[in-house]
């Protein structure tokens, strides 16, 4: 199950995937959080809504955290460059 598409909010955990980090050849998913939001992306060539969000983000990496601005939203999965998406599933309920 997918969370629902709506806008994120500053403090929003979502998932960063940078396309040149890799583990044994496979994409590394990284928690982070949402820092400051540009709002709707744009289409380069049309400069129309893209459908998704561009932020910045403070990505959790094992020793420290990383700034990365103008991240765009792609829950595709296939984005060319570092991108975000919202996790796939819910986070378990606290006991």
């Amino acid at each position: 199950m997918t969370w629902p598409a709506r806008a994120p909010l500053v403090g929003d955990m979502v998932h960063y995937l940078d396309q040149h980090e890799s583990i044994a050849g496979k994409r590394v998913c990284r928690a982070a959080i949402v820092s400051q939001l540009h709002g709707p992306a744009e289409d380069s060539l049309t400069r129309e809504p893209a459908g998704a969000w561009d932020v910045d983000l403070m990505v959790v990496m094992p020793r420290k955290l990383v700034a990365k601005e103008h991240v765009v939203q792609d829950d595709t999965g296939h984005g060319s460059s570092g991108f975000w998406h919202w996790p796939t599933e819910h986070p378990p309920a606290l006991a």
